[in-house]
């Protein structure tokens, strides 16, 4: 199986940094961007296998990123798994909560989560 990269958009330095860390651990070619900005630039150079998509960003919001890539055929079919400190986010309907994560979460509910996703 080919290596599957995997684009997190994470605006925390530190927290990009653990997940990059575990996401290559796990065998995933990781392209980290901390701006939805840096995030689009990507998106031109090359198609991912998983997006790993927080909420909250400094010049952009995670969900209207998710909604905008549903709503592209070239998109849509790409996986994206949700992440929020926020608690009171609330999913949207379309979406199985098997892309949402809370931060913090436990490494091990994170990586089950990727993996479901990179194999459906």
């Amino acid at each position: 199986m080919r290596r599957k990269t995997i684009y997190l958009v994470e605006d925390e330095p530190d927290i990009s940094e653990m997940i990059q860390y575990l996401l290559s651990s796990m065998g995933g070619e990781v392209s980290a961007c901390l701006t939805a900005e840096m995030f689009w630039k990507q998106m031109k150079v090359k198609l991912p296998d998983l997006i790993i998509l927080d909420i909250m960003l400094p010049d952009g919001n995670g969900a209207d990123i998710g909604e905008q890539l549903a709503s592209d055929d070239a998109t849509h079919d790409i996986p994206i798994l949700f992440m929020s400190a926020n608690h009171s986010f609330k999913l949207p309907q379309h979406l199985n909560k098997n892309q949402f994560i809370s931060k913090p979460f436990d490494i091990n509910v994170f990586s089950s989560k990727v993996e479901s996703l990179l194999v459906s």
